[in-house]
This record gives structure tokens, sequence and C-alpha cells, in this order.
């Protein structure tokens, strides 16, 4: 096993507006807007505060070096970007509540996985 994980190499593309990789946080935040609708919404499901959910939205648009959402006075609304970027969003969130479940399951016997599912469907 030693072996093969020698031959693994992980390389990360970073864009030039980023120092490190992608905050599933982030992703996360944008999803929940992308279902609510709205910034107050998705800051409820997530236990957040509006100012809190607003910077995390700032800082992946700022990441991406592109803007994700349109916000008016009273609504939001996904530019084509997010729009690109919502499926995929989704499937990196699903893969890694995938990967904690694996790693959950093995050790305790019990799926993890429901509550994002929940979340992000």
């Amino acid at each position: 096993m030693r072996e093969n994980l020698s031959l693994l190499i992980i390389s990360v593309n970073l864009s030039p507006h980023s120092h490190l990789p992608i905050d599933s946080h982030h992703l996360l935040v944008f999803c929940a807007v992308c279902k609510a609708g709205s910034i107050t919404k998705a800051a409820d499901a997530l236990c957040l505060t509006r100012t809190a959910l607003s910077h995390a939205l700032k800082s992946l648009e700022i990441d991406l070096g592109c803007r994700l959402f349109h916000r008016h006075q009273k609504s939001i609304e996904i530019t084509e970007a997010g729009a690109r970027l919502l499926p995929k969003a989704l499937e990196i969130l699903s893969a890694m509540s995938d990967f904690r479940g694996f790693v959950s399951n093995e050790s305790t016997g019990h799926d993890d996985r429901e509550g994002i599912t929940q979340l992000i469907a």
C-alpha cells in the first residue's frame, strides 16, 4: 500500500485570484442561497447571520474571480456563472458527504450523510 501512495501525486490548480483551494463551507453557503432564493432564508437554514453568509459568498466570488449573484435591494438573482457552478458545487458537496459518510460508516457503522443531502437536495 505504501508503494501505491508514493505513486499518487495530487496537484492543485489554483486560479490567479486564489491562494488556497476553494473552501467547502463557501460552496455550502452558495448552494444554500441558490436553494433558498434569498440570503436571509439561507442564513436561517444554516444558522448563520446574514453578514457572515454575505462574507462567505463574497469570498467565494473573489476566489473564483466572477460574480455568482446579482444582488438587488430585496432580492438576489443567480448569474450565468453561478448557474454553471451550481451543478458542480452540488456534485462536490455530495462527494465530500459520501467521503465523510464512508469514513464514519467504517469507524462507527452509522451513516452521517442524511443532513447534508437534505440541505443540498
